[in-house]
């Protein structure tokens, strides 16, 4: 029975390339993971900026501003006589 060995010089390389590939492979999937996460974050921050921006349109809306002015400030239209005109 003959015995054959695998030379030292080959199963060291073989090894350690294993072990970068493996490595490589995880850094790929951990960069990718961190990437979904980020375009799931900027997706959801579009979508409450859009829902912010319909917010403050409402907000600033003349009509808006009339009624909060009318309802909480007890505010009204100027009578002719409380206009004063410069010139």
């Amino acid at each position: 029975m003959i015995k054959r060995y695998v030379p030292l010089w080959i199963i060291i390389p073989t090894v350690l390339f294993s072990l970068a590939t493996v490595s490589l492979r995880l850094w790929i999937f951990r960069t990718t993971y961190a990437i979904s996460q980020a375009e799931r974050t900027m997706s959801n921050l579009r979508e409450e900026k859009e829902v912010l921006q319909a917010q403050v349109a409402t907000l600033r809306s003349p009509s808006h501003l009339e009624n909060l002015a009318r309802k909480k400030f007890k505010m009204a239209q100027p009578k002719p006589n409380q206009v004063v005109h410069l010139q």
